[in-house]
């Protein structure tokens, strides 16, 4: 077994090869803990397994027996349709099969041909965690794994032909070179990776992988918001949408994912009934278009929430989405036709002046008597809010509140009636319902709505964000023009402390990852092949145009770099017609040898070194060993070093082989 010497220590090429095999399933393994495919059981099992496989033979204690390759695949077979037949997903169960083989191969293999199906295997379930997950985390997997690809096919052709063609034990050197092509190669897997990725025909459809409901939702809206609930108060960081709208935004940014309106004393009953929205194309219109209408575009990067309900600004009339007929209700909730469990990007058209309203379902007095408390009249007829405008009753409403009751993010169980004249403290819930109430018996349409309120921008990326933690509620109400308004009267938190800088520029990161990556569909590809193809329309103009001015000068430095060439072939040590000539004539004197060998059924295989040809005419016996090694030594001196003598010594030596091989071949 050839061996290479790394930093002074024996390392064959089958160890080397061995841990790369190694570390590219580590690789893949990681890739499916992102990807969440599989039993984690099982991932552990083939990464203990591949720790223990990766280890020189001489290095493993415990020998363990092979078994046979058909009983292996009858049970993995058997393994993979029971899981299957007991509602496991098909994927995944594909992927438990080949975790089972895998941790078996790195157990029981013993050879090279193993190391390289264990390599595919790798690759296969590096494909399969790339189908199941959008998480930036898969990133540094498929940068790892895209390099080693490269490396191990490298590794697995040299080992197999240098097996085949060696004589003896060797030690050579992995040199910087060595490693360097190694490192190159990757790097052009990499490279070539992403021109394909760029270049191949997207089909425009890949999002419907996205619109499956994985149960794994973050900011789910129930049916119902009980006043009992904690609906929102939760203190989770993570990144539920990002809004990029006009620099005129201030803070505070509403998003809406519920508007209800029927309220049952207790919770509000989100409406159940849907219809198909009004669309033409991609444009789906939410409520009537006026002409008068001024509209500010917006883009909204939907996290996966698990349900079907769209995050969308107030004032939303149209939305932009290619994915799937959307459905509106009469609240005006937008839903995509499936649950959303990964990111979805969407622009909208909004009115600043406010949401116009659809055929509203929306009371301007509230529902029996039973369902409204007493206090809620006792208080309305206290700021006799019947007695002045809409927005100066709201504007009474917020200064009660606010003065009156307090704030608390998880209060204990608190009906209306404790809020308002026991503890007086409660949730956001607890200020929206009271405001809509009394909004009500003002005679003023008012609704409740859920969703998130953010102040946080991130300056990396130029655009707000708002996390599981700004989950709110507040009223919306119609003060005279015919369209929802938002009336928050929750009193300002405290809050969280802003959060570091390095966090908005991962998050930028991940959204790039999502726009340029996971987002990049056939409307994209088009848009920069438009954009090479123009840009490279007006660097031939200029060219064209600038040329002339560049002519001269290239001329001159073509003269100067042919001047500095034939200089350096004259020089001591370049590359002199002699020095050349030596280089030819040494090949020439090797064709006789590989032809005569060639007529006796040694012909030269492609890809073989004039050293590896040679061994093998010696372990023929069509060769002497000594005077073999000797013409190869001053060959190679000759075609790959400095000497230019040796010529004659070199031809003598090829005529003897040459004898040798008549003898044998009469």
């Amino acid at each position: 077994m050839e061996a290479r010497r790394v930093g002074g220590a024996q390392v064959n090429r089958e160890t080397i090869l061995r841990r790369c095999a190694g570390l590219y399933t580590l690789a893949s393994l990681g890739g499916l803990i992102v990807a969440k495919v599989g039993s984690p059981l099982l991932v552990g099992a083939a990464f203990a397994a591949a720790l223990w496989g990766a280890l020189p033979d001489e290095k493993r204690e415990i020998r363990l027996p092979s078994i046979p390759d058909a009983a292996g695949a009858f049970i993995i077979l058997a393994f993979i349709v029971g899981r299957i037949l007991s509602g496991t997903d098909v994927l995944a169960a594909f992927v438990e099969g080949l975790l089972i083989f895998q941790a078996s191969r790195w157990l029981f293999g013993r050879d090279t041909r193993d190391l390289f199906i264990l390599s595919g295997v790798a690759y296969v379930e590096i494909i399969a965690a790339a189908a199941s997950t959008t998480s930036l985390l898969f990133l540094p997997v498929f940068v790892a794994s895209t390099l080693l690809t490269s490396v191990i096919l490298f590794l697995t052709y040299a080992h197999e032909e240098n097996r085949e063609s060696s004589t003896e034990k060797r030690t050579v050197p992995v040199s910087g070179s060595f490693l360097g092509l190694l490192g190159t190669a990757g790097l052009f897997s990499l490279l070539i990776t992403g021109l394909i990725f760029l270049t191949l025909p997207r089909l425009g459809v890949g999002f419907l992988s996205g619109l499956r409901d994985t149960g794994r939702g973050k900011a789910a809206f129930p049916g119902s918001v009980s006043l009992e609930e904690k609906v929102f108060a939760s203190r989770d960081k993570s990144v539920v949408a990002r809004l990029k709208g006009p620099d005129s935004l201030t803070p505070p940014i509403y998003l809406r994912g519920l508007a209800a309106s029927t309220f049952d004393g207790r919770a509000w009953l989100k409406e159940t009934g849907r219809f198909p929205a009004r669309s033409a194309g991609s444009r789906w219109f939410i409520v009537s278009r006026r002409p008068d209408l001024s509209l500010e575009e917006m883009e909204v990067i939907q996290e996966g929430t698990g349900q079907a309900s769209l995050l969308l600004p107030p004032g939303t009339v149209e939305v932009r989405w290619k994915w799937g007929r959307l459905s509106v209700d009469r609240e005006g909730n937008v839903y995509s036709p499936l649950p959303i469990s990964r990111p979805v990007k969407f622009r909208v058209s909004v009115s600043r002046k406010g949401e116009l309203s659809l055929p509203l379902k929306s009371p301007s007095r509230n529902g029996p008597d039973e369902a409204v408390p007493e206090v809620i009249r006792k208080l309305a007829e206290e700021l006799k809010l019947r007695e002045v405008s809409p927005e100066e009753a709201a504007g009474r409403i917020a200064a009660h509140l606010r003065a009156r009751c307090r704030y608390e993010r998880s209060p204990d169980r608190v009906s209306l009636e404790e809020f308002l004249t026991g503890r007086k403290a409660g949730n956001c819930q607890h200020f929206a319902t009271a405001t809509v109430l009394l909004l009500r018996e003002a005679g003023i349409r008012a609704r409740f709505a859920g969703g998130f309120v953010t102040s946080e921008y991130n300056e990396v990326g130029g655009y707000w964000m708002f996390r599981q933690r700004d989950a709110h509620a507040w009223a919306e109400a119609d003060l005279g023009d015919g369209s929802w308004r938002v009336v928050d009267t929750t009193p300002p938190s405290t809050g969280s402390p802003p959060p570091a800088k390095v966090s908005h520029f991962l998050d930028w990161v991940r959204e790039a990852w999502f726009e340029y990556v996971i987002g990049y569909d056939l409307e994209k590809q088009v848009r920069i092949s438009r954009s090479v193809m123009k840009k490279t329309a007006s660097l031939t103009k200029m060219v064209r145009r600038e040329g002339k001015k560049f002519i001269a000068p290239a001329a001159l430095l073509f003269v100067f770099a042919c001047l500095a060439f034939f200089l350096k072939r004259r020089a001591p040590g370049g590359s002199a017609p002699g020095k050349r000539a030596h280089h030819l004539l040494a090949r020439r004197i090797l064709l006789p040898v590989v032809k005569k060998a060639g007529r006796r059924g040694f012909r030269k295989r492609e890809g073989e070194t004039p050293r590896e040809f040679l061994a093998r005419l010696i372990r023929g016996g069509l060769l002497p060993r000594d005077e073999t090694l000797r013409f190869l030594s001053l060959y190679e001196s000759l075609r790959f070093g400095r000497r230019e003598g040796g010529v004659e010594d070199l031809r003598l030596l090829r005529d003897s082989l040459l004898r040798h091989l008549s003898r044998r071949t009469g």
